[in-house]
């Protein structure tokens, strides 16, 4: 074969370049070539749906640098479920049989902000359902988010929501009852 040949059949999987290199061997030894390249381009094209399907498995997603949507669900579950715990990233990396620096840079891909962002989102919309619906306090909704502090819940509630979580509390307490 000439060196462009070779580099055609480098570039092919090492499966379907078995079987080309063994019908070009059979052709050579003047076998029944009918019969011969049917049954052999069944096997290449076996062989070629099998690598189209391994590269929409996960591992060739994650070489992307992106997550299957199976696993970004799933990230997006446990972060959502475990936004107030300190190692939602980490159980969910865990989830997703990664290194928790993969994990991140994967999930940014895929989801567009960073893990530790989408647990803030999450945190959020949490605690705008618990100051319109509860009567608890801003402290104790700012722990059952998973702040230890209420200044900290308070400042980031306010740069993400724009205004505070007692503005939050007043302004939907004067919608739902008026007085």
């Amino acid at each position: 074969m000439n060196d462009t040949a070779d580099f055609y059949i480098s570039n092919v999987s090492g499966e379907v370049a078995a079987i080309l290199k063994s019908t070009i061997q059979q052709m050579s030894r003047g076998s029944d070539i009918s019969d011969l390249i049917v049954h052999q381009l069944t096997l290449a094209s076996t062989a070629l749906e099998n690598e189209r399907t391994k590269r929409q498995s996960c591992i060739f997603c994650q070489s992307r640098g992106t997550l299957t949507q199976r696993q970004l669900n799933k990230a997006k579950s446990i972060l959502c479920d475990m936004a107030s715990s300190t190692n939602a990233s980490a159980l969910a990396a865990q989830a997703c049989a990664m290194s928790l620096g993969h994990f991140e840079r994967c999930f940014r891909m895929s989801a567009g902000m960073s893990p530790h962002h989408w647990i803030i989102k999450a945190r959020m919309t949490r605690a705008k359902h618990l100051l319109v619906d509860g009567n608890a306090s801003i402290a104790d909704i700012a722990k059952q988010c998973g702040y230890s502090e209420n200044c900290h819940f308070t400042r980031i509630f306010t740069r993400e929501i724009g205004i505070s979580p007692g503005a939050w509390r007043r302004l939907f307490a004067n919608l739902w009852h008026p007085v």
